[in-house]
Protein backbone atom coordinates (compact mmCIF):
# COMPACT_ATOMS: atom_id res chain seq x y z
CA UNK A 1 0.00 0.00 0.00
CA UNK A 2 1.16 3.62 0.39
CA UNK A 3 4.66 3.14 1.76
CA UNK A 4 6.95 5.47 -0.16
CA UNK A 5 7.75 8.98 0.92
CA UNK A 6 5.90 10.63 -1.95
CA UNK A 7 2.64 8.84 -1.13
CA UNK A 8 3.01 9.65 2.52
CA UNK A 9 3.42 13.29 1.66
CA UNK A 10 0.47 13.30 -0.73
CA UNK A 11 -2.06 11.78 1.64
CA UNK A 12 -0.67 13.02 4.98
CA UNK A 13 -1.86 9.67 6.25
CA UNK A 14 1.09 7.47 6.98
CA UNK A 15 3.37 9.64 9.07
CA UNK A 16 3.48 10.00 12.84
CA UNK A 17 3.72 13.31 14.64
CA UNK A 18 7.48 13.77 13.95
CA UNK A 19 6.55 13.02 10.29
CA UNK A 20 8.62 9.82 10.14
CA UNK A 21 6.95 7.52 7.63
CA UNK A 22 5.27 4.54 9.27
CA UNK A 23 6.41 1.56 7.23
CA UNK A 24 7.41 -2.00 7.98
CA UNK A 25 10.23 -0.73 10.16
CA UNK A 26 7.62 0.52 12.64
CA UNK A 27 6.23 -2.97 13.17
CA UNK A 28 7.53 -6.39 13.96
CA UNK A 29 6.82 -7.65 10.46
CA UNK A 30 10.21 -6.69 9.11
CA UNK A 31 11.79 -3.92 7.05
CA UNK A 32 8.82 -3.56 4.71
CA UNK A 33 5.15 -4.45 4.54
CA UNK A 34 4.08 -6.44 1.52
CA UNK A 35 1.09 -8.47 0.45
CA UNK A 36 -1.66 -8.99 3.01
CA UNK A 37 0.24 -7.28 5.78
CA UNK A 38 0.12 -3.98 3.85
CA UNK A 39 -3.45 -3.51 5.00
CA UNK A 40 -2.37 -3.01 8.60
CA UNK A 41 -0.31 0.07 7.74
CA UNK A 42 -1.62 2.75 10.09
CA UNK A 43 -0.83 5.67 12.33
CA UNK A 44 -2.40 6.22 15.73
CA UNK A 45 -2.64 9.97 15.22
CA UNK A 46 -4.37 9.51 11.84
CA UNK A 47 -6.62 6.86 13.32
CA UNK A 48 -7.69 9.29 16.01
CA UNK A 49 -8.01 12.11 13.53
CA UNK A 50 -10.04 10.32 10.87
CA UNK A 51 -11.82 7.59 12.82
CA UNK A 52 -10.84 5.21 10.05
CA UNK A 53 -9.22 2.15 11.45
CA UNK A 54 -11.15 0.88 14.46
CA UNK A 55 -13.46 -2.11 14.71
CA UNK A 56 -16.99 -2.12 16.18
CA UNK A 57 -15.58 -2.38 19.69
CA UNK A 58 -13.32 0.59 19.17
CA UNK A 59 -10.12 -1.49 18.96
CA UNK A 60 -7.35 -0.20 16.73
CA UNK A 61 -6.99 -2.20 13.54
CA UNK A 62 -3.23 -2.23 13.17
CA UNK A 63 -0.31 -4.58 13.39
CA UNK A 64 0.12 -3.66 17.04
CA UNK A 65 -3.44 -4.74 17.87
CA UNK A 66 -3.77 -7.88 15.85
CA UNK A 67 -0.69 -8.93 14.01
CA UNK A 68 -0.89 -10.99 10.85
CA UNK A 69 -1.97 -14.16 12.66
CA UNK A 70 -5.04 -12.56 14.28
CA UNK A 71 -6.21 -10.42 11.37
CA UNK A 72 -8.89 -12.89 10.24
CA UNK A 73 -10.36 -12.81 6.69
CA UNK A 74 -13.71 -11.38 7.76
CA UNK A 75 -12.11 -8.53 9.68
CA UNK A 76 -9.67 -7.94 6.82
CA UNK A 77 -12.55 -7.55 4.34
CA UNK A 78 -14.31 -5.04 6.58
CA UNK A 79 -11.05 -3.15 7.12
CA UNK A 80 -10.25 -2.92 3.40
CA UNK A 81 -13.82 -1.83 2.61
CA UNK A 82 -13.68 0.82 5.34
CA UNK A 83 -10.30 1.97 4.07
CA UNK A 84 -11.49 2.10 0.44
CA UNK A 85 -14.63 4.10 1.22
CA UNK A 86 -12.99 6.61 3.54
CA UNK A 87 -9.58 7.10 1.87
CA UNK A 88 -10.79 9.78 -0.51
CA UNK A 89 -12.31 11.68 2.41
CA UNK A 90 -8.83 12.01 3.86
CA UNK A 91 -7.45 13.33 0.56
CA UNK A 92 -10.31 15.84 0.25
CA UNK A 93 -8.87 19.27 0.99
CA UNK A 94 -12.14 20.68 2.31
CA UNK A 95 -12.20 20.66 6.12
CA UNK A 96 -9.31 18.19 6.09
CA UNK A 97 -8.48 19.10 9.68
CA UNK A 98 -11.74 17.52 10.89
CA UNK A 99 -12.39 13.82 11.49
CA UNK A 100 -15.27 12.09 9.78
CA UNK A 101 -17.90 10.75 12.20
CA UNK A 102 -17.23 7.46 14.02
CA UNK A 103 -19.02 4.27 13.06
CA UNK A 104 -18.67 1.18 10.88
CA UNK A 105 -19.22 0.43 7.20
CA UNK A 106 -19.78 -3.33 7.23
CA UNK A 107 -18.79 -5.60 4.35
CA UNK A 108 -17.87 -4.76 0.74
CA UNK A 109 -20.79 -3.52 -1.39
CA UNK A 110 -23.57 -4.75 0.91
CA UNK A 111 -22.26 -2.62 3.77
CA UNK A 112 -24.52 -3.04 6.79
CA UNK A 113 -27.76 -3.39 4.82
CA UNK A 114 -28.52 -6.95 5.93
CA UNK A 115 -27.95 -6.07 9.58
CA UNK A 116 -30.09 -2.94 9.11
CA UNK A 117 -33.00 -5.00 7.74
CA UNK A 118 -32.58 -7.78 10.33
CA UNK A 119 -32.25 -5.58 13.42
CA UNK A 120 -34.77 -2.98 12.32
CA UNK A 121 -34.99 0.03 14.65
CA UNK A 122 -32.44 -1.53 17.03
CA UNK A 123 -29.80 -1.03 14.31
CA UNK A 124 -29.93 2.75 14.63
CA UNK A 125 -30.64 2.83 18.34
CA UNK A 126 -27.55 0.76 19.19
CA UNK A 127 -25.33 2.99 17.07
CA UNK A 128 -26.80 6.17 18.47
CA UNK A 129 -26.21 4.88 22.00
CA UNK A 130 -22.62 4.06 21.08
CA UNK A 131 -21.56 6.95 18.83
CA UNK A 132 -23.99 9.77 19.63
CA UNK A 133 -26.13 11.91 17.34
CA UNK A 134 -23.73 11.83 14.36
CA UNK A 135 -22.19 8.61 13.04
CA UNK A 136 -21.38 6.78 9.81
CA UNK A 137 -22.73 3.56 8.30
CA UNK A 138 -23.28 2.00 4.86
CA UNK A 139 -26.84 0.96 4.03
CA UNK A 140 -28.93 0.44 0.88
CA UNK A 141 -25.91 0.83 -1.37
CA UNK A 142 -24.61 4.16 -0.04
CA UNK A 143 -22.02 5.34 2.54
CA UNK A 144 -24.20 7.32 4.92
CA UNK A 145 -23.88 9.78 7.80
CA UNK A 146 -26.83 9.44 10.20
CA UNK A 147 -27.69 12.55 12.24
CA UNK A 148 -30.35 13.43 14.82
CA UNK A 149 -31.26 16.39 17.02
CA UNK A 150 -33.23 19.56 16.20
CA UNK A 151 -30.13 21.68 15.54
CA UNK A 152 -28.65 19.12 13.16
CA UNK A 153 -31.94 18.55 11.35
CA UNK A 154 -32.40 22.28 10.81
CA UNK A 155 -28.95 22.62 9.31
CA UNK A 156 -29.56 19.71 6.93
CA UNK A 157 -33.08 20.69 5.89
CA UNK A 158 -32.29 24.40 5.47
CA UNK A 159 -29.13 23.73 3.42
CA UNK A 160 -30.96 22.54 0.32
CA UNK A 161 -28.93 23.12 -2.84
CA UNK A 162 -26.03 24.70 -0.94
CA UNK A 163 -24.63 21.81 1.10
CA UNK A 164 -27.15 19.06 0.30
CA UNK A 165 -29.69 18.00 -2.29
CA UNK A 166 -32.48 15.44 -2.29
CA UNK A 167 -31.11 11.91 -2.15
CA UNK A 168 -33.03 8.69 -1.64
CA UNK A 169 -31.54 5.19 -1.71
CA UNK A 170 -30.91 4.02 -5.32
CA UNK A 171 -33.67 1.40 -5.20
CA UNK A 172 -36.31 3.98 -4.19
CA UNK A 173 -35.11 6.47 -6.81
CA UNK A 174 -35.37 3.79 -9.45
CA UNK A 175 -38.92 2.85 -8.48
CA UNK A 176 -40.40 6.35 -8.02
CA UNK A 177 -38.69 7.64 -11.16
CA UNK A 178 -37.20 10.99 -12.22
CA UNK A 179 -40.56 12.82 -12.34
CA UNK A 180 -41.30 12.24 -8.66
CA UNK A 181 -41.18 15.51 -6.73
CA UNK A 182 -39.08 14.00 -3.94
CA UNK A 183 -36.55 12.66 -6.47
CA UNK A 184 -35.90 15.96 -8.27
CA UNK A 185 -32.37 17.18 -7.64
CA UNK A 186 -32.71 20.48 -9.47
CA UNK A 187 -34.13 23.03 -7.03
CA UNK A 188 -35.76 25.12 -9.78
CA UNK A 189 -37.45 22.12 -11.36
CA UNK A 190 -38.57 21.07 -7.88
CA UNK A 191 -40.07 24.52 -7.18
CA UNK A 192 -42.04 24.52 -10.43
CA UNK A 193 -43.43 21.04 -9.87
CA UNK A 194 -44.22 21.77 -6.23
CA UNK A 195 -46.04 24.96 -7.22
CA UNK A 196 -48.38 22.83 -9.35
CA UNK A 197 -48.90 19.94 -6.94
CA UNK A 198 -49.47 22.07 -3.86
CA UNK A 199 -52.80 23.13 -5.37
CA UNK A 200 -54.02 19.60 -4.69
CA UNK A 201 -53.94 20.27 -0.94
CA UNK A 202 -55.28 23.80 -0.61
CA UNK A 203 -58.25 24.29 1.78
CA UNK A 204 -60.91 24.19 -0.94
CA UNK A 205 -59.52 20.93 -2.33
CA UNK A 206 -59.31 19.39 1.15
CA UNK A 207 -62.88 20.40 1.91
CA UNK A 208 -64.00 18.59 -1.27
CA UNK A 209 -62.25 15.43 -0.04
CA UNK A 210 -64.00 15.33 3.35
CA UNK A 211 -67.22 13.58 2.18
CA UNK A 212 -65.20 10.85 0.41
CA UNK A 213 -62.87 10.36 3.38
CA UNK A 214 -65.73 10.30 5.90
CA UNK A 215 -67.82 7.86 3.84
CA UNK A 216 -64.86 5.52 3.35
CA UNK A 217 -63.91 5.56 7.06
CA UNK A 218 -67.48 4.86 8.17
CA UNK A 219 -67.80 2.02 5.65
CA UNK A 220 -64.69 0.32 7.04
CA UNK A 221 -65.71 0.86 10.68
CA UNK A 222 -69.09 -0.78 9.96
CA UNK A 223 -67.31 -3.74 8.36
CA UNK A 224 -64.97 -4.08 11.35
CA UNK A 225 -67.90 -4.12 13.76
CA UNK A 226 -69.65 -6.78 11.71
CA UNK A 227 -66.56 -8.98 11.61
CA UNK A 228 -65.87 -8.60 15.34
CA UNK A 229 -62.22 -9.66 15.09
CA UNK A 230 -59.82 -8.01 12.68
CA UNK A 231 -56.12 -7.43 12.10
CA UNK A 232 -55.69 -3.70 12.54
CA UNK A 233 -52.74 -3.06 10.24
CA UNK A 234 -54.02 -4.85 7.10
CA UNK A 235 -57.42 -3.20 7.58
CA UNK A 236 -55.91 0.28 8.00
CA UNK A 237 -53.73 -0.39 5.00
CA UNK A 238 -56.78 -1.23 2.87
CA UNK A 239 -58.65 1.79 4.21
CA UNK A 240 -55.76 4.13 3.41
CA UNK A 241 -55.37 2.67 -0.05
CA UNK A 242 -59.05 3.07 -0.93
CA UNK A 243 -58.95 6.70 0.25
CA UNK A 244 -55.80 7.36 -1.79
CA UNK A 245 -57.23 5.58 -4.84
CA UNK A 246 -60.39 7.71 -4.69
CA UNK A 247 -59.03 11.10 -3.59
CA UNK A 248 -55.75 11.03 -5.50
CA UNK A 249 -56.03 8.59 -8.41
CA UNK A 250 -59.71 9.09 -9.13
CA UNK A 251 -60.62 5.39 -9.01
CA UNK A 252 -64.28 4.53 -8.42
CA UNK A 253 -63.35 1.18 -6.93
CA UNK A 254 -65.40 -1.39 -5.07
CA UNK A 255 -63.88 -3.77 -2.51
CA UNK A 256 -62.82 -6.31 -5.15
CA UNK A 257 -61.08 -3.78 -7.35
CA UNK A 258 -59.58 -2.09 -4.30
CA UNK A 259 -58.09 -5.36 -3.07
CA UNK A 260 -56.64 -6.10 -6.50
CA UNK A 261 -55.03 -2.66 -6.79
CA UNK A 262 -53.83 -2.82 -3.20
CA UNK A 263 -52.07 -6.16 -3.84
CA UNK A 264 -50.15 -4.64 -6.76
CA UNK A 265 -49.29 -1.56 -4.77
CA UNK A 266 -48.12 -3.52 -1.72
CA UNK A 267 -45.79 -5.57 -3.91
CA UNK A 268 -44.18 -2.34 -5.10
CA UNK A 269 -43.90 -0.80 -1.63
CA UNK A 270 -42.48 -3.76 0.26
CA UNK A 271 -39.77 -4.41 -2.33
CA UNK A 272 -38.59 -0.80 -2.66
CA UNK A 273 -36.21 -0.86 0.31
CA UNK A 274 -33.73 -3.33 -1.17
CA UNK A 275 -30.30 -3.60 -2.70
CA UNK A 276 -30.12 -1.76 -6.05
CA UNK A 277 -29.89 -4.97 -8.10
CA UNK A 278 -32.35 -5.16 -11.01
CA UNK A 279 -32.32 -8.91 -11.59
CA UNK A 280 -35.12 -11.53 -11.29
CA UNK A 281 -35.59 -12.65 -7.72
CA UNK A 282 -34.33 -9.40 -6.19
CA UNK A 283 -36.59 -6.89 -4.48
CA UNK A 284 -35.96 -4.04 -6.94
CA UNK A 285 -37.00 -6.22 -9.89
CA UNK A 286 -40.28 -7.12 -8.16
CA UNK A 287 -40.96 -3.48 -7.23
CA UNK A 288 -40.44 -2.24 -10.80
CA UNK A 289 -42.67 -4.97 -12.17
CA UNK A 290 -45.47 -3.98 -9.76
CA UNK A 291 -45.01 -0.28 -10.59
CA UNK A 292 -45.43 -1.02 -14.29
CA UNK A 293 -48.74 -2.74 -13.54
CA UNK A 294 -49.88 0.20 -11.41
CA UNK A 295 -48.97 2.74 -14.12
CA UNK A 296 -51.00 0.69 -16.59
CA UNK A 297 -54.06 0.76 -14.31
CA UNK A 298 -53.77 4.52 -13.80
CA UNK A 299 -53.45 5.01 -17.57
CA UNK A 300 -56.61 2.98 -18.10
CA UNK A 301 -58.38 5.09 -15.48
CA UNK A 302 -57.28 8.27 -17.28
CA UNK A 303 -58.96 7.00 -20.44
CA UNK A 304 -62.12 6.22 -18.48
CA UNK A 305 -62.19 9.64 -16.81
CA UNK A 306 -61.73 11.46 -20.09
CA UNK A 307 -64.89 9.78 -21.40
CA UNK A 308 -66.98 11.01 -18.44
CA UNK A 309 -68.12 14.63 -18.14
CA UNK A 310 -66.70 16.28 -15.01
CA UNK A 311 -70.19 17.08 -13.71
CA UNK A 312 -71.13 13.38 -13.83
CA UNK A 313 -68.22 12.21 -11.70
CA UNK A 314 -68.80 11.34 -8.06
CA UNK A 315 -65.78 13.24 -6.80
CA UNK A 316 -62.96 15.49 -7.99
CA UNK A 317 -59.57 13.84 -7.51
CA UNK A 318 -55.96 14.95 -7.74
CA UNK A 319 -55.77 13.14 -11.06
CA UNK A 320 -58.64 15.26 -12.43
CA UNK A 321 -56.70 18.39 -11.57
CA UNK A 322 -53.47 17.17 -13.22
CA UNK A 323 -55.34 16.15 -16.35
CA UNK A 324 -56.68 19.69 -16.65
CA UNK A 325 -53.35 21.38 -15.95
CA UNK A 326 -50.89 19.18 -17.86
CA UNK A 327 -50.50 18.58 -21.57
CA UNK A 328 -51.54 15.21 -23.04
CA UNK A 329 -47.91 14.59 -23.95
CA UNK A 330 -47.12 14.52 -20.23
CA UNK A 331 -49.38 11.57 -19.38
CA UNK A 332 -46.56 9.34 -18.14
CA UNK A 333 -45.32 12.20 -15.97
CA UNK A 334 -48.86 12.55 -14.60
CA UNK A 335 -49.02 8.81 -13.83
CA UNK A 336 -45.69 8.93 -12.01
CA UNK A 337 -46.90 11.89 -9.94
CA UNK A 338 -49.98 9.92 -8.90
CA UNK A 339 -47.83 6.91 -7.95
CA UNK A 340 -45.64 9.17 -5.80
CA UNK A 341 -48.65 10.81 -4.14
CA UNK A 342 -50.09 7.39 -3.35
CA UNK A 343 -46.72 6.26 -2.02
CA UNK A 344 -46.40 9.37 0.15
CA UNK A 345 -49.94 9.17 1.51
CA UNK A 346 -50.90 5.51 1.62
CA UNK A 347 -48.27 3.69 3.66
CA UNK A 348 -47.68 6.65 5.94
CA UNK A 349 -51.40 7.17 6.57
CA UNK A 350 -52.10 3.47 7.13
CA UNK A 351 -49.23 3.27 9.60
CA UNK A 352 -50.46 6.36 11.47
CA UNK A 353 -54.07 5.10 11.64
CA UNK A 354 -52.89 1.73 12.93
CA UNK A 355 -50.74 3.49 15.54
CA UNK A 356 -53.84 5.46 16.59
CA UNK A 357 -55.72 2.21 17.19
CA UNK A 358 -52.75 0.79 19.10
CA UNK A 359 -52.14 3.75 21.41
CA UNK A 360 -55.81 4.50 22.00
CA UNK A 361 -56.38 0.81 22.76
CA UNK A 362 -53.68 1.00 25.40
CA UNK A 363 -55.05 4.20 26.94
CA UNK A 364 -58.88 4.04 27.32
CA UNK A 365 -58.81 7.31 29.24
CA UNK A 366 -57.67 9.06 26.05
CA UNK A 367 -60.65 7.63 24.14
CA UNK A 368 -62.91 8.88 26.91
CA UNK A 369 -61.54 12.43 26.61
CA UNK A 370 -61.99 12.41 22.82
CA UNK A 371 -65.61 11.30 23.24
CA UNK A 372 -66.22 14.01 25.80
CA UNK A 373 -64.87 16.56 23.35
CA UNK A 374 -67.19 15.27 20.59
CA UNK A 375 -70.23 15.20 22.85
CA UNK A 376 -73.42 14.99 20.79
CA UNK A 377 -71.93 16.64 17.68
CA UNK A 378 -73.02 15.33 14.27
CA UNK A 379 -69.76 14.36 12.58
CA UNK A 380 -71.48 13.67 9.25
CA UNK A 381 -71.71 17.36 8.41
CA UNK A 382 -68.22 18.47 9.39
CA UNK A 383 -66.34 20.92 7.20
CA UNK A 384 -62.72 21.98 7.32
CA UNK A 385 -63.68 25.03 9.39
CA UNK A 386 -65.27 22.83 12.08
CA UNK A 387 -62.20 20.73 12.83
CA UNK A 388 -60.16 23.24 14.93
CA UNK A 389 -62.71 22.94 17.76
CA UNK A 390 -61.56 19.35 18.40
CA UNK A 391 -58.27 20.38 19.95
CA UNK A 392 -57.74 17.28 22.08
CA UNK A 393 -58.35 14.94 19.13
CA UNK A 394 -55.68 16.88 17.25
CA UNK A 395 -53.33 16.51 20.22
CA UNK A 396 -53.87 12.76 19.96
CA UNK A 397 -52.83 12.70 16.31
CA UNK A 398 -49.74 14.82 17.01
CA UNK A 399 -48.68 12.55 19.86
CA UNK A 400 -49.15 9.45 17.71
CA UNK A 401 -46.99 11.02 14.98
CA UNK A 402 -44.37 11.98 17.55
CA UNK A 403 -44.17 8.49 19.01
CA UNK A 404 -44.23 6.61 15.71
CA UNK A 405 -43.57 8.97 12.79
CA UNK A 406 -44.43 7.06 9.59
CA UNK A 407 -41.20 8.18 7.93
CA UNK A 408 -38.32 7.42 10.26
CA UNK A 409 -35.67 9.35 8.32
CA UNK A 410 -35.06 11.46 5.24
CA UNK A 411 -32.11 11.36 2.87
CA UNK A 412 -29.92 14.01 1.27
CA UNK A 413 -26.81 13.90 -0.91
CA UNK A 414 -23.89 16.00 0.30
CA UNK A 415 -22.90 18.50 -2.41
CA UNK A 416 -20.10 20.12 -0.44
CA UNK A 417 -18.29 18.98 2.66
CA UNK A 418 -19.47 20.78 5.78
CA UNK A 419 -19.03 20.65 9.54
CA UNK A 420 -21.51 19.17 12.00
CA UNK A 421 -20.77 18.75 15.71
CA UNK A 422 -17.03 18.95 15.03
CA UNK A 423 -17.10 16.29 12.32
CA UNK A 424 -16.60 16.54 8.58
CA UNK A 425 -19.66 15.45 6.58
CA UNK A 426 -17.96 14.33 3.36
CA UNK A 427 -18.94 15.48 -0.10
CA UNK A 428 -20.61 12.75 -2.16
CA UNK A 429 -21.93 10.78 0.81
CA UNK A 430 -25.55 10.43 1.82
CA UNK A 431 -26.72 12.12 5.02
CA UNK A 432 -29.80 10.63 6.71
CA UNK A 433 -31.59 12.85 9.18
CA UNK A 434 -33.31 10.77 11.85
CA UNK A 435 -36.86 11.91 12.56
CA UNK A 436 -37.80 9.15 14.99
CA UNK A 437 -34.37 9.41 16.66
CA UNK A 438 -34.91 13.12 17.22
CA UNK A 439 -38.45 12.70 18.59
CA UNK A 440 -37.32 10.08 21.10
CA UNK A 441 -34.25 11.92 22.37
CA UNK A 442 -35.39 15.55 22.30
CA UNK A 443 -35.12 17.32 25.68
CA UNK A 444 -38.30 19.19 24.73
CA UNK A 445 -40.42 16.15 25.63
CA UNK A 446 -40.59 15.07 29.27
CA UNK A 447 -40.74 11.28 29.49
CA UNK A 448 -40.51 11.07 25.71
CA UNK A 449 -41.20 7.32 25.68
CA UNK A 450 -44.65 7.82 27.28
CA UNK A 451 -47.79 8.42 25.19
CA UNK A 452 -49.26 11.67 26.53
CA UNK A 453 -51.48 13.85 24.29
CA UNK A 454 -51.84 16.41 27.10
CA UNK A 455 -48.20 17.41 26.68
CA UNK A 456 -49.17 19.40 23.56
CA UNK A 457 -51.15 21.90 25.62
CA UNK A 458 -47.85 23.26 26.94
CA UNK A 459 -45.70 22.87 23.82
CA UNK A 460 -45.14 25.49 21.10
CA UNK A 461 -47.40 25.49 18.06
CA UNK A 462 -45.26 23.90 15.36
CA UNK A 463 -47.92 24.35 12.67
CA UNK A 464 -46.72 27.91 12.12
CA UNK A 465 -43.20 29.19 11.57
CA UNK A 466 -42.34 32.06 13.92
CA UNK A 467 -39.08 33.77 14.88
CA UNK A 468 -39.31 32.01 18.24
CA UNK A 469 -39.47 28.45 16.90
CA UNK A 470 -37.09 28.52 13.94
CA UNK A 471 -34.98 25.77 15.53
CA UNK A 472 -37.32 24.41 18.20
CA UNK A 473 -39.85 23.28 15.61
CA UNK A 474 -37.39 20.69 14.32
CA UNK A 475 -37.94 18.73 17.51
CA UNK A 476 -41.14 17.68 15.73
CA UNK A 477 -40.11 16.79 12.20
CA UNK A 478 -42.81 14.34 11.14
CA UNK A 479 -43.37 16.22 7.87
CA UNK A 480 -39.77 17.24 7.28
CA UNK A 481 -38.88 20.90 6.87
CA UNK A 482 -37.28 23.49 4.64
CA UNK A 483 -37.96 23.70 0.88
CA UNK A 484 -38.94 20.02 0.75
CA UNK A 485 -41.53 20.00 3.52
CA UNK A 486 -44.17 17.37 2.75
CA UNK A 487 -46.75 19.05 0.50
CA UNK A 488 -49.46 16.58 1.57
CA UNK A 489 -49.12 17.18 5.31
CA UNK A 490 -52.51 18.93 5.57
CA UNK A 491 -54.19 16.04 3.77
CA UNK A 492 -52.57 13.58 6.20
CA UNK A 493 -53.63 15.65 9.22
CA UNK A 494 -57.19 15.84 7.87
CA UNK A 495 -57.43 12.07 7.40
CA UNK A 496 -56.07 11.34 10.88
CA UNK A 497 -58.36 13.86 12.62
CA UNK A 498 -61.44 12.42 10.90
CA UNK A 499 -60.29 8.87 11.65
CA UNK A 500 -59.77 9.53 15.37
CA UNK A 501 -63.11 11.33 15.69
CA UNK A 502 -65.16 8.68 13.87
CA UNK A 503 -63.50 5.60 15.38
CA UNK A 504 -63.84 6.95 18.93
CA UNK A 505 -67.46 7.97 18.39
CA UNK A 506 -68.62 4.84 16.53
CA UNK A 507 -67.01 1.79 18.12
CA UNK A 508 -65.19 0.17 21.04
CA UNK A 509 -62.14 -2.00 20.49
CA UNK A 510 -59.77 -4.09 22.53
CA UNK A 511 -56.16 -5.03 21.82
CA UNK A 512 -55.56 -8.76 21.91
CA UNK A 513 -51.84 -8.13 22.35
CA UNK A 514 -50.98 -4.92 24.18
CA UNK A 515 -47.25 -5.64 24.00
CA UNK A 516 -47.00 -6.16 20.24
CA UNK A 517 -43.53 -5.63 18.83
CA UNK A 518 -43.25 -2.89 16.21
CA UNK A 519 -41.43 -3.25 12.92
CA UNK A 520 -40.23 0.01 11.33
CA UNK A 521 -39.31 -0.83 7.72
CA UNK A 522 -40.63 0.73 5.57
CA UNK A 523 -43.13 2.19 8.09
CA UNK A 524 -43.98 1.42 11.75
CA UNK A 525 -46.44 -1.43 12.16
CA UNK A 526 -47.20 -4.23 14.62
CA UNK A 527 -45.40 -7.46 13.75
CA UNK A 528 -48.53 -9.49 14.55
CA UNK A 529 -50.76 -7.23 12.46
CA UNK A 530 -52.41 -5.74 15.59
CA UNK A 531 -55.30 -8.18 16.29
CA UNK A 532 -58.38 -6.35 17.60
CA UNK A 533 -61.84 -7.16 18.89
CA UNK A 534 -64.21 -4.46 17.61
CA UNK A 535 -67.87 -3.79 18.36
CA UNK A 536 -70.38 -1.05 17.70
CA UNK A 537 -70.87 1.48 20.49
CA UNK A 538 -74.28 1.12 22.11
CA UNK A 539 -74.56 4.82 22.87
CA UNK A 540 -73.26 6.04 19.52
CA UNK A 541 -75.20 9.23 18.91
Amino acid sequence: MLSDGRSGSRYSLLRDEPCSLLSGESYDSGPSLKGESDIVLSCESCVSRYNLLRDESGNLLSGESYGRQNFNPSLRKKFCWNYYITLWCVTDNELSHLPIPPGTLGYPFIGETIEFIRKNDRFYKSRQDKYGSVYRTHVLGRPTIRVSGAHNLRKILMSENSYVSSQWPPSIRKVLGPYALSMMDDIHEHKERKRLLINLFLPDALNDHIPIIRKTIKHFIDEWCQKGKILGYPQCRNLAFIMAAKCLAGFECDDEMGNELSTIYQSMIHNMFSLPIELPGFGLYKALKAKKQLIQRISENIQNLQNIPVDDRKGVSALDFLLREEDENCRFKTCESIVELMFASHDTTSSAMCSCLMFLGKYPNVIKKVREEIGSDDLDNLTLNDLPKYKYAYNVTKEVLRMTPPVGAGYRKVLKSFQLEGYKIPKGWTVAYGIRDTHHTSPLYTNSDVFNPDRWDDLPNFDRITPDNLETRYNYATFGGGPRTCIGKDFAKLVLKLFVLHVCKSCDWKLENKDAELYYIPVPRAVDGLPLVVQKRKNDH
